[in-house]
């Protein structure tokens, strides 16, 4: 007897496995007729099933049935209980409230003039118009696609025109050169009479400046990247800095010459971009890029002359730009090797 069960039981598992299996193999063996003829039926039952199965969420839906089994909702039933998707509750719950006021909705269904997806498109209109207009607006959508439909919807239900609005246009970075030579020498001479320099200042704290040069490899001539977007104008004021002309543009941000007006040197400046500067990793990146240059000492790394709140400055070195001197041929290993000992040698004796 208990072998026989055990029998009993493997044939059961056999059957339920092989199912799916055969049926992957009786389509295989159809020929091209036949398998259309036979898609075109399963395709007849599973509308004829949906619309049951919307019928039966009506039914439920009207009897408040879900709440029953502790659901707030009828979607919550549906995608809790019965395990459908949010989509598939939403479109069914849609059609089983539209069939209650436009019972022949069920029927359209089932013969498939009509679908879940369109369905879902008419549903909020249908609610609001009488149901003789409603009928005939299921019978004007019918074998149209969703598209079709949400342009049939548009048309009879329009949405009021966009109301105007007025919104701030960005400031523009570019500022206004200076027109006469008269207003060159204006600064100069209020500079002399109040004690001051009325040179254009820039704003702290919208944007980080840093100092950058490379010796062998930093170039005082203009680069092609420069262009009239430039934001520092030439005589801008960075604290003790004033910008002489700019050198160059990248991804980053803009580098100037600018001179030292306390202890008479010249020094390089970059300035991050606007969007840069408010990111918080890249203003502590920066930090800790001023902190590991000032930890350097070595004739190759170009010196950092100072740090304070919102830029850095290091030495500005005449020569070639980094792509020319990569233009000339490869960079000798020895002098990267050179810099890289004593500055790793320099960390460890003071570590």
């Amino acid at each position: 007897m208990y072998f026989r069960t055990a029998r009993g039981l493997s044939g059961c598992r056999k059957s339920a496995c092989y199912k799916n299996t055969r049926t992957k193999r009786i389509c295989k063996w159809l020929s091209n007729d036949a398998l259309l003829l036979r898609l075109s039926k399963l395709v007849k039952q599973s509308r004829r099933v949906e619309s049951v199965l919307v019928a039966h969420i009506a039914e439920v839906d009207g009897r408040r049935l879900y709440a029953d089994q502790a659901m707030p909702s009828m979607h919550k039933f549906c995608t809790d209980v019965l395990h459908l998707s949010d989509a598939e509750a939403y479109l069914r719950i849609e059609a089983a409230r539209t069939s209650r006021r436009y019972p022949a909705l069920l029927t359209m269904l089932e013969d498939g003039r009509l679908h879940l997806s369109g369905i879902g498109v008419l549903a909020p209109l249908l609610k609001k118009l009488d149901r003789a207009v409603g009928a005939a607006l299921l019978t004007r959508g019918i074998h149209k696609s969703k598209r079709e439909l949400k342009v049939m919807v548009a048309e009879l239900e329009p949405k009021p025109d966009v109301p105007p609005s007025i919104r701030k246009v960005r400031e523009s970075r570019r500022q206004p050169e200076r027109e006469t030579s008269s207003e060159n020498e204006l600064p100069a001479q209020q500079s002399t009479t109040s004690g001051r320099s009325s040179a254009p200042t820039a704003k702290r704290g919208r944007r980080l400046v840093v100092a950058v040069a490379v010796r062998a490899f930093s170039s005082t001539r203009r680069c092609a990247t420069i262009g009239p977007d430039m934001p520092l104008a030439s005589g801008t004021k960075l604290g003790q800095y004033e910008v002489v002309e700019a050198i160059g543009a990248g991804g980053m941000g803009e580098v100037y010459r600018a001179r030292d007006t306390k202890l008479g040197r010249e020094v390089a400046i970059k300035v991050l971009l606007e969007e840069l500067s408010k990111d918080r990793e890249r203003l502590a990146r920066f930090e800790r890029e001023a902190k590991l240059l000032a930890s350097l000492n070595h004739p190759a790394i170009a010196t950092l002359h100072g740090f304070e709140d919102d830029f850095i400055v290091m030495e500005l070195v005449e020569g070639e730009t980094l792509a020319e001197r990569v233009a000339r041929g490869p960079i000798p290993i020895d002098e990267v090797a050179a810099s890289l000992h004593s500055n790793h040698r320099r960390s460890r004796s003071s570590s």
